[in-house]
């Protein structure tokens, strides 16, 4: 069985106040997804631009891009003619 505060004891209120915890966390974890999605861009757009051959590293979109066969080879569809 649970143990309940008496009759008419008022509210519980947590140690440290109210709302100082969950706004700390809130921050702290929108800090975090965007650090996650800026990381994550320049995963996916980092191989691209910058002059030059890519020397045939393909990267993250080659490896997410369908594949299609072509006189019996498989290309895929993010390779750059």
């Amino acid at each position: 069985m649970a143990d309940l505060p008496p009759a008419g004891a008022g509210p519980l209120v947590p140690i440290g106040g109210v709302g100082d915890h969950s706004v700390a966390v809130a921050l702290a974890g929108g800090i975090a997804a965007a650090i996650v999605v800026v990381l994550g861009l320049g995963v996916v757009l980092g191989g691209r631009g910058g002059g030059g051959d890519r020397g045939g590293g393909g990267g993250i979109l080659e490896a997410l891009a369908p594949k299609v066969t072509i006189a019996g080879q498989e290309v895929s569809t993010a390779t750059e003619f």
